[in-house]
């Protein structure tokens, strides 16, 4: 035994902590943890040390690698599923070794980090990012290119069953009961102490519906809207965070899933490496050149009756915390997005894209499907003889045209920002479209779907559409890219409209046509005006816009003044009427009105440990508010966050929200003026992360607002300008753990207001709002 201790296992966690057998995170942590409890030394407090406070990290692992959501920050599937898989397995171990040698492993000294809301949130994200039961949203390196199979029932995105069996053990939520319950074939494990009767006994307490609404994860930064039921579930979703490994260039990138499989998504991991990595156009979305750094932050989550919607806004943006204690947040180079699902039916359903890029010298716009057969209507395309999307004079893969355009060739191949371009072919373009044209895909293998994709012609924008396959050859698809290009203008604006349906036989939409609102919107762009004719008969017409305080008017008596909104009728019958974040939606006098477009209040006290805080004014009905998303705000900062729980209280109202507001935890190590230094690393700073969040000392009687974190938790200048060096020394001691909450006192709490009324019978409406309103309907008609 000794041999073998001495030679062999010490020998394996002196290269464990010396990183000699170091390998995806925490899989290390979890290979030490394992051996130490082995080995069961009585000196075992230096393994744990290294453990906890050294290269190990689990002091602030979960807290400081896991965002708000419990999103690790990898990719998706596979990479941030380590994160999950290894975690239940290291806490196993820490607390059989503080059973075997309590005096050891004091929790004073190596306290419980499962004890957290955060360490639940890791589990839940992977349950809550189920889409239409079957798929995810695929981010970064992960996966293939999409192609059309009916997926399996799942219950998670990763982690397993192992993973979820920790979970339940450590928390015995009826949640995790539920997805080990409802996993087919699922046994419990030798060392799980209760029995599957057990577990699905406790199972009955959730709803077997509670993933079908619409869903934000803002750590991550992942929207995901999603309807209808059974086999009929889809769900539309947008990428608008920043992951921290294995990422690509995806801001703005969104994914389609329904008919039980993934319709539109990114090309997956890259066959060919780095070079596809940087490669925008293997996503949905658009960008501007030069190219530009940009984070976004949520401003719009609702289901509303017929209308699921999602927003999100990005800007470019530069990293000056270190140097500077800022962000330069530039207000002339930014993307905004609104995404969505309109039901028509329990099984018909289409999507809205209305998507703006301003600012940079051109605009590039790419969209593709799957494999399948390809039509397009309203184009004049003209072949291009020769060449690629680069031009005529490009062949495929050209390298000189590469080192031209700033690629780069390494050990994997070619990689750079205009990496796409030589390896598209058979181009066609339309130099001019004018009116309304679409593409269509009869996907490969699907029989018998379509895919469609409407678009009003962009003003000065060439269209563009050509082949593609994988740069690393074998040719393992081909398949149609979509591309819009636009240069004029000063800086360039681009608005784009599209329309998107899934059918068989026969397309959901008879016709599209621009509606004209009165007024500009933001940066001098038109609102969005849209009338889409349906073949059963229904006519939706659409509005959105930016501002949602202007009035305006459309042609046939239309009032609006809001975010959004869906005025449905049918031979001159309202059928649905929607209005998100307005004051007016009329036609004719008919529609509905409300006081504020939006419920604004101030935090004037935050529970941490309860995650509960207290708002004032009240809302008027705050029980409305509960599993709503809202808005906490400051000047910058925008968090989108569930309510579990609303009540009224004296001065206000009581809000419980479902984020772990301890978003990191760093040591002490000496101060600046305006600066806490630590050398605790925190693997999510950057990319606007922490900016707006709140520093808060070990004593928990001293909180400032942070510009960002860079080498310690740096304080906004232009909130405290004078706090030095020596006052923070006396308030932050040495050595003690300041904590970085996600909000803090003075502090907005923002709810965009949802109405929907929709026709139930002949002359009957339900209704659902968060607040009061005026409601004119047509003569006779009533509501229930």
């Amino acid at each position: 035994r000794r041999f073998i201790e001495e030679n062999l296992l010490a020998v394996f966690m002196q290269g464990a902590m010396d990183g000699a057998t170091s390998s995806n995170e925490p899989f290390s942590q979890m290979g030490l943890a394992r051996m130490a409890e082995v080995l069961n030394y009585e000196r075992g407090d230096e393994f744990m040390d290294w453990l906890y406070d050294g290269a190990g990290k689990m002091r602030y692992f979960v807290t400081n690698t896991f965002f708000r959501d419990g999103s690790p920050y990898e990719s998706s599937g596979g990479y941030n599923g380590m994160h999950v898989t290894a975690l239940g397995p290291i806490v196993e171990s820490v607390e059989h070794l503080r059973e075997l040698r309590p005096e050891v492993y004091p929790n004073e000294k190596y306290p419980d980090f499962t004890q957290s809301r955060r360490y639940e949130a890791i589990f839940d994200f992977s349950m809550n990012t189920v889409n239409i039961d079957r798929t995810y949203p695929r981010v970064g390196d992960d996966g293939a290119w999409p192609q059309y199979s009916k997926r399996g029932i799942t219950r998670w995105q990763n982690g397993g069953t192992a993973a979820f069996e920790h979970a339940y053990k450590i928390f015995k939520s009826p949640k995790f009961a539920w997805a080990l319950a409802n996993t087919t074939g699922w046994q419990p494990s030798l060392e799980f102490p209760y029995t599957r009767e057990e577990v699905e006994e406790v199972a009955k307490q959730w709803s077997a519906d509670w993933n079908d609404h619409s869903r934000i994860e803002d750590g991550y930064g992942l929207a995901m809207l999603r309807s209808g039921e059974g086999v009929n579930k889809r769900a539309l979703w947008m990428m608008y965070g920043r992951a921290r490994g294995h990422v690509h260039d995806d801001m703005l990138h969104i994914g389609l899933d329904a008919h039980q499989s993934e319709i539109l998504g990114h090309m997956g991991y890259p066959r060919n490496w780095s070079a596809w990595e940087g490669n925008w156009m293997t996503q949905i979305q658009a960008r501007q050149l030069p190219a530009i750094n940009m984070t976004a932050q949520a401003q719009l989550l609702v289901d509303a009756g017929p209308v699921h919607l999602a927003e999100a806004l990005a800007h470019n943006t530069t990293d000056r915390v270190a140097n500077e204690a800022r962000y330069i947040v530039d207000e002339q180079n930014w993307q905004r997005r609104m995404l969505a699902i309109v039901d028509v039916s329990e099984e018909e359903f289409y999507c809205l894209d209305l998507y703006r890029i301003f600012g940079g010298n051109e605009h590039w716009w790419t969209f593709h499907c799957q494999e399948g057969d390809f039509t397009t209507g309203g184009l004049n395309l003209i072949k291009q003889e020769t060449g690629t999307l680069a031009g005529p004079d490009v062949p495929y893969a050209d390298e000189a045209w590469l080192k031209a355009n700033g690629c780069t060739k390494g050990v994997y191949g070619w990689r750079g920002y205009m990496f796409a371009f030589p390896h598209i072919y058979n181009i066609e373009r339309d130099m001019a479209p004018t009116g309304v044209w679409h593409a269509d895909w009869a996907l490969k293998d699907a029989d018998g779907l379509h895919f469609r994709l409407t678009v009003p012609a962009v003003e000065d924008a060439e269209v563009a559409i050509g082949d593609a396959t994988s740069p690393a050859g074998g040719k393992p698809y081909e398949m149609k890219f979509v591309t819009m290009h636009k240069t004029a203008g000063d800086p360039v604006q681009t608005q784009i409209g599209g329309i998107m349906e899934l059918y068989r036989d026969k397309p959901i939409i008879r016709s599209v046509r621009t509606l004209a609102l009165s007024g500009d919107d933001e940066a001098g762009f038109a609102p969005h005006g849209l009338v889409i004719e349906l073949a059963n008969g229904r006519v939706d017409t659409i509005f959105a816009s930016a501002d949602g305080s202007t009035a305006r008017s459309a042609e046939g008596g239309f009032e609006f003044a809001g975010r959004f909104g869906l005025y449905s009728e049918r031979n001159g019958v309202p059928q649905q009427m929607v209005l998100v974040g307005g004051t007016k939606l009329l036609k004719g006098g008919i529609g509905i009105q409300t006081e504020q477009a939006e419920y604004r209040a101030e935090i004037t006290t935050a529970d941490y440990d309860s995650r509960t805080v207290t708002v004032s004014p009240a809302p008027t009905n705050p029980g409305a508010l509960v599993g709503q998303t809202v808005y906490l705000t400051n000047p910058n900062r925008r968090v989108a966050c569930k309510v579990l729980a609303a009540k009224a209280v004296e001065g206000g109202a009581e809000l419980q929200l479902e984020y772990d507001p301890l978003i990191g935890l760093g040591r002490v190590s000496g101060y600046e003026d305006g600066k806490v230094l630590s050398d605790t690393p925190f693997q999510l700073r950057g990319y606007r992360y922490y900016h707006g969040a709140w520093v808060e000392n070990a004593a928990g009687d001293k909180r400032y607002r942070l510009a960002g974190i860079a080498g310690g938790a740096v304080l906004d200048p232009e909130l405290h300008p004078d706090v030095n060096a020596a006052q923070l020394e006396v308030e932050f001691p040495k050595e003690t753990w300041f904590k970085v909450r996600d909000y803090g006192v003075g502090d907005e709490v923002v709810w965009p207001q949802a109405v929907s009324v929709t026709r139930s019978s002949r002359h009957v409406y339900t209704m659902t709002a968060g607040a009061d309103f005026t409601l004119s309907l047509p003569k006779g008609a009533v509501t229930e």
